[in-house]
């Protein structure tokens, strides 16, 4: 018998792509009673350097909590994303031979203006630079528009896989009808099918407005924390109460309304997508989404071409 006490590799990867709808479609799954939850959603274990080097034993301690009898996953959009990624896929298939795929995708021209918003937020959050405009993002590198060439993501893998090892679906489609696309995964996967397994999640999950609200918030947070008069309080009051107090305080109209007037001013900052960039962007994309739909042997959504 194998000894999974210190854990194990996935049975299945959903490899992105990046603002595709990811977060939701991972929320759904975990919440299936044969699917085991890893202990990150996103280790990006094969794709970023720094991960990969922690070595093997590390990654199978990412699911160490499966049980027997579920299958183990995780989901990193950075495997999708070639190539400013340009590893993950020969890694993979290096180490999961036998590994199950699969991979949501967006309106191409959605997808990079959410990823774009998605950046700017993480130079806020992190304070590595300042928001610029979406072309200036453009210029500054093409991983915006790369990882929205889906089938030249898909290639990175059909190179080690067959093709029946994916599933491949839109989040159009996990939006208008996801208990069928659901059933279809489940069926896939060679799980037990929940017919309802959507009623499981209330809305989409990663919402860059909750985003940048929660992002916020954190940031408040310590703010308050290095104040020179919350510190002396923290002497004062019961360790026991500070959680409690510190809830009280972040949960007030005061500081809910100065953190979205902080969310809001963010959100001035961005760029919004022109008629005329999404013109544009939408030509870029024409040939590869066309070479998606042939390859796919399906009509892509009618949005994706407007």
């Amino acid at each position: 018998m194998t000894d999974t006490s210190k854990g194990r590799m996935p049975d299945f990867l959903l490899i992105g792509g990046m603002k595709c709808g990811s977060t939701t479609l991972h929320d759904y799954l975990v919440n299936h009673p044969q699917l085991a939850q890893p202990q990150y959603k996103e280790p990006g274990f094969f794709s970023r350097d720094e991960r990969y080097a922690l070595g093997l034993d590390w990654y199978r301690g990412v699911f160490a909590s499966a049980r027997p009898g579920q299958l183990a996953f995780e989901s990193s959009t950075c495997y999708s994303r070639h190539p400013h990624f340009p590893d993950a896929a020969q890694r993979i298939g290096e180490h999961l031979p036998d590994i199950k795929l699969v991979y949501i995708m967006r309106h191409p021209v959605d997808r990079l203006y959410s990823h774009y918003r998605h950046a700017m937020l993480e130079r806020q959050k992190k304070g590595t630079g300042p928001v610029i405009s979406l072309g200036a993002a453009l210029l500054e590198t093409e991983e915006y528009f790369d990882s929205g060439c889906y089938l030249k993501q898909i290639e990175q893998y059909t190179a080690h896989y067959e093709r029946d090892r994916f599933f491949f679906l839109t989040l159009s489609e996990l939006k208008t009808d996801p208990d069928a696309v659901l059933v279809k995964l489940q069926e896939f996967l060679g799980v037990e099918v929940e017919p309802k397994l959507s009623t499981t999640l209330e809305g989409a999950s990663n919402a860059i407005g909750a985003r940048a609200v929660e992002t916020n918030a954190a940031s408040t947070r310590e703010t308050l924390r290095r104040n020179p008069l919350v510190r002396i309080a923290k002497r004062l009051v019961p360790k026991q109460a500070r959680a409690v107090l510190m809830k009280a305080v972040m949960e007030s109209p005061i500081m809910k309304a100065r953190m979205k007037a902080r969310a809001d001013a963010f959100a001035a900052q961005l760029s919004k997508l022109s008629d005329t960039q999404r013109k544009e962007l939408l030509e870029r994309y024409a040939p590869h989404n066309h070479a998606l739909s042939e390859f796919l042997g399906r009509p892509l959504p009618a949005s994706w071409v407007r």
